[in-house]
This record gives C-alpha cells, structure tokens and sequence, in this order.
C-alpha cells in the first residue's frame, strides 16, 4: 500500500468515525448558497498543504427528498495556480446519514470554469473566505445540511 493510499483510509476512517459516533468536536465550516436548492461548504478544518497543491474536504448540499443525493462529500486536490481540480474521493449520502455512492479518485485534472461551485470552493481553499461565504461550526456535516436548509 502506497503512502498516498495509507493517507486517504485514515483520513476516510476518521471521518467515517467521526459521522458514525457524532463525536466530532465542531469544526469550522464555511458555507454559502449557489442557488435556491443548493449549498456549498468547505471544512476549513481540513484545508492542508499537498506537495504544491492543497487538499480539503469540500460538500454540495442539495434540498430534495426521497433516496437521492442530499450530501456529495468531495475530498478535493486543488492546484491554485493552474486554477483545477481533482477528487481524490467523492461520497454521496442521505442527509440521515446513509452512504448511497461512492467514486474516485479522478485520474485527470479538471479546469475550473468561471463563477461555476468548483471555482467558488478552489478560490476559498487558496485564498480564505470572501464575503459571499458564512462560517459555522457544526459537529458533523449532517448537521451543518440541516442548519442550511432551516
């Protein structure tokens, strides 16, 4: 097992732990609405250095019902200066918590379009928060979905 593989299994034990048990201290989101049903949000808790990119876990929060994709947890490798993305691991749940798909990682980079959710959370990870966005600290990510749609 590569160092980078080792890396991502903890890193996904610990948040499969953390979500598991609720017993993540609050960590500090950042949040911000992309349209009427939609919420993006940045655990800023997470935001590291990654050779000479960044990483962060990063989520689209989306206001629907039934069996769907409620929560699209995305573990992101971000390249500030080239403006582009990779997942290195995309989760979908049920805002009760239910995994119902999992990819990843990308093999190729992604450029970032222009004003488009992707852009909006490689710009906070490179550069902090601007005004659009809100921090909150919440204890899961579950609890972050249903305070945003409150």
């Amino acid at each position: 097992m590569t160092l980078r593989q080792t890396w991502m299994r903890s890193a996904l034990l610990g948040l499969a732990l953390a979500v598991a048990c609720g017993c993540a201290e609050a960590a500090p989101f950042a949040i911000r609405y992309a349209g009427a049903a939609t919420a993006i949000a940045v655990d800023e808790g997470t935001i590291a250095p990654f050779g000479v990119n960044r990483t962060a876990w990063a989520y689209e929060f989306f206001k629907s019902k039934g069996e769907r994709v409620q929560i699209l947890a995305m573990r992101k490798v971000v390249d500030c200066r080239a403006r582009r993305e990779r997942n290195l691991a995309v989760h979908g749940y049920l805002a009760a918590g239910v995994r119902v798909a999992v990819t990843g990682p990308d093999r190729a980079w992604t450029p970032m379009l222009r004003g488009s959710n992707s852009d909006y959370i490689l710009a906070l990870i490179c550069k902090g928060r601007d005004g659009a966005w809100t921090r909150v600290r919440a204890g899961t990510v579950f609890e972050l979905y249903r305070a945003a749609w409150r």
